[in-house]
């Protein structure tokens, strides 16, 4: 006998609960800078992705209200139909710039950008390869494709090349994905070395650059090299994109199906966010503090808590991997506790038995909230 939706929700919830692996969606009445208010309670945020700072930024705020002002609060339709807004001509080219690319294309997410591009890329009888840790919307775009995917051990270009040299003969087109900085362990990708082997194979290669705020390094340039990324992190807005070679934003238009049938997004959206790449056009290393800021902590902790592995900082993410899932609820909690707000990142986000508190270090922090929380951290976790 089927059971009637309520007792399915219950099981499930039930079960999650039981395996530590339930999660919430908890109110946060403001957050500006390194602060967020929740239930009343004022925490120091080590867990948003406003790498720059600049949510509450005059600039993109003042752009946002003026294109409500000018086109109003939403799009109406579909990028095809009625909703392409002339704001999206402008942060297109302006992503183009920022990448040294040719053509950018505008999506309402990053995560629709990568479901609709890369099965625009490849089909049934083409090859995918991935790094295995590669984010879980890239996976469901290359199992969206029907193409053939393989996954490469985590930045290990031997193995690589190795998959390469026994499939890529077998199949018309090979794309290669990666992403530039690691959402969940904060490591880099080697791009170059990627383009360079991607060249060899006569492949694609595509990067995703959502996490990634060293924007010096973006100026990677090759034809058949696309880099994807998002607009709702570093630059606090909403959106992804994908640029890459001359034709690509008529390609997308046309194949990439989440671009196709979604709303397009709201002019404030576009607004902000082309306020938000100019800045980072204009000063490429205008993400300094928060990298500088996660190496401050980290020389700060090292050798510090037990058993737990942390590593030097290659961004602004710093893990820790505490391993099982209720040691890691517990030590957020603590935190929680000294007013810190650190999330637990449990199975299915990372592999199972690899828990871990995920710092991420913004403009906005002190060196007095960064010194704090290393002090608080190294206490608990004696």
């Amino acid at each position: 006998m089927i059971k009637d939706l309520k007792e399915i929700f219950k099981s499930e919830i039930s079960k999650l609960n039981s395996e530590n692996l339930l999660r919430k969606a908890y109110d946060s009445e403001r957050q500006k800078g390194s602060t967020i208010i929740r239930n009343g309670k004022t925490l120091t945020s080590f867990s948003c992705n406003d790498y720059l700072g600049l949510n509450h930024n005059e600039n993109l705020i003042e752009a946002g209200i003026l294109a409500i002002k000018n086109y109003g609060t939403g799009s109406g339709a579909s990028r095809l139909i009625t909703g392409n807004n002339i704001l999206y001509n402008e942060l297109e080219k302006n992503i183009a710039n920022l990448h040294n690319c040719n053509e950018a294309v505008v999506f309402s997410s990053g995560y629709s950008a990568n479901i609709g591009a890369i099965p625009a890329l490849a089909t049934k009888g083409d090859l995918i390869i991935a790094d295995k840790l590669s984010h879980s919307c890239i996976l469901e775009g290359a199992k969206l494709s029907g193409a053939e995917l393989k996954r490469f051990n985590h930045n290990n270009y031997t193995h690589l090349e190795n998959l390469l040299k026994e499939h890529r003969k077998d199949f018309a087109r090979c794309l290669i994905i990666t992403e530039s900085v690691f959402s969940m362990d904060g490591d880099r990708a080697d791009l170059k070395k990627i383009n360079a082997i991607a060249k060899k194979y006569n492949a694609f290669a595509m990067a995703d650059f959502a996490h990634d705020i060293e924007f010096d390094k973006w100026d990677i340039k090759h034809d058949n090299f696309i880099k994807m990324g998002t607009l709702s992190k570093a630059f606090a807005s909403l959106g992804g994109y994908i640029s890459g070679t001359e034709g690509i934003k008529d390609f997308m238009l046309n194949k990439a199906r989440s671009l196709i049938f979604s709303t397009a997004l709201p002019p404030s959206v576009l607004a902000s966010a082309n306020e938000a790449v100019k800045l980072a056009d204009k000063n490429k290393k205008i993400g300094k503090q928060a990298l500088t800021n996660a190496n401050n902590f980290y020389d700060l902790v090292k050798y510090k808590l037990g058993d737990f592995i942390i590593n030097k900082p290659q961004s602004q993410i710093v893990p820790l991997i505490i391993g099982e899932n209720d040691k890691a609820l517990k030590l957020a909690k603590k935190l929680g506790e000294a007013k810190l707000l650190v999330h637990a990142i449990r199975y299915p986000t990372v592999a199972k038995n690899t828990a871990r508190l995920r710092f991420s270090f913004s403009n906005f922090h002190s060196d007095k909230d960064v010194e704090n929380l290393a002090k608080t951290l190294i206490s608990i976790c004696k």
